[in-house]
């Protein structure tokens, strides 16, 4: 198998550049974006991964990955809750994160929704879930028990 996280960030860099630079101002782009991207992400990581993975898309994909981070942080970072009435609510918070630790993940995206255009990965830690630039993690497959999302 090819190295996931390799994969998964050559997906995160073309797709946020081919969002930038092919959709974001387009009437529908967001519409059209969301389609091509399933496609380029098959192309560029359910591809070249082991077919027992079985993981065509990136929903398929999101409850057996997990990041770690390349250093301990200890920094502000936006941190975002989900609210009763399914509202995602963010604020900027001091967030310690260890190198060595496995976080799960919520989702990944490359078009950075949140974030002014920059893709980021939304690392779950209790309750809550940090918005993380993808530069300041690597993703491993790993098989988690109990739940995966929030």
């Amino acid at each position: 198998m090819n190295n996931i996280s390799e994969l998964v960030h050559n997906w995160i860099g073309c797709s946020n550049t081919l969002w930038k630079s092919g959709f974001l101002r387009r009437p529908n782009g967001a519409y059209d974006y969301v389609q091509v991207n399933a496609l380029l992400f098959r192309a560029l990581v359910s591809n070249r991964m082991e077919r027992a993975l079985n993981a065509t898309s990136l929903e398929s994909l999101l409850p057996r990955l997990c990041v770690k981070y390349f250093r301990n942080i200890e920094e502000k970072r936006q941190v975002c809750t989900i609210q009763k009435a399914s509202n995602i609510y963010c604020q900027t918070e001091n967030v310690f994160m260890k190198k060595e630790v496995r976080y799960k993940i919520k989702d990944i995206d490359a078009i950075g929704t949140m974030m002014d255009s920059m893709p980021y990965v939304e690392v779950i830690v209790e309750n809550k879930f940090v918005l993380e630039s993808p530069e300041n993690i690597y993703f491993e497959m790993f098989e988690f028990t109990g739940p995966s999302r929030i």
